[in-house]
């Protein structure tokens, strides 16, 4: 049987099951923040926007920390 390669991950633990990430988390309020205020008010566009933003944060997860070599907390352009 064939053999994948998979790439080991270190991960520096705050809490069970979580690490601590604090640019990431700054850069990420930063810019829902942001997304919120580019809305100028109209909840349900700002609502909208969020979930565009929610998708793209996953996409770049899985793309540069999952699947690529960056540890999460240096994904910090959305």
């Amino acid at each position: 049987m064939g053999s994948i390669m998979v790439q080991k991950k270190s991960l520096k633990m705050d809490q069970v099951g979580h690490g601590s990430h604090p640019q990431y988390t700054r850069a990420l309020d930063d810019k829902i923040t942001q997304v919120i205020n580019d809305a100028g008010g109209d909840l349900d566009e700002a609502f909208e926007n969020v979930r565009d933003l929610i998708s793209q944060v996953k996409g770049t997860l899985t793309d540069e920390a999952i699947m690529g070599s960056k540890n999460v907390n240096e994904i910090v352009d959305f």
